[in-house]
């Protein structure tokens, strides 16, 4: 997402710079003027909310509850916590089981992580460029 922010900003700049004040018939300075400030004050915001997802964990568990898998809001995996009892547990179980929890650690890190960049990027921009930069 930064990329495409960086990307953009840097078109629009070179754009103003050059002189192109009119690109395709309409005024840039018009459609971009507040953009650009939106833009930097919109990576600040991201720079943050991943700041913040850094300190903040979520937890998957498998069905049983015997394994615990820990993840960040940045979705790295943390720690993994097993039961006693898998130590002679049988390794497909095993992994079928650390499957099972890291995969629903990963999807609840995965809503927050949403959830903190729609609100990084909410009113900032129109809802379909938001859109874009939050998809990339």
């Amino acid at each position: 997402m930064m990329s495409v922010i960086n990307d953009f900003s840097h078109w629009i700049a070179t754009q103003v710079s050059l002189g192109n004040h009119y690109i395709r018939g309409v005024n840039s300075k018009e459609m971009f003027g507040d953009l650009m400030g939106k833009l930097h004050e919109m990576q600040q915001n991201v720079k943050d909310a991943k700041e913040r997802l850094e300190t903040v964990s979520v937890a998957g568990e498998s069905s049983d509850g015997r394994v615990r898998v820990i993840v960040n809001g940045n979705k790295v995996v943390k720690s993994v916590h097993m039961d006693e009892t898998l130590r002679s547990a049988d390794p497909e179980e095993l992994e079928d089981l650390l499957i099972l929890a890291i995969n629903r650690a990963l999807e609840q890190a995965e809503k927050l992580h949403k959830a903190e960049m729609s609100a990084a990027t909410g009113n900032l921009l129109p809802p379909h460029l938001s859109q874009m930069l939050q998809n990339s």
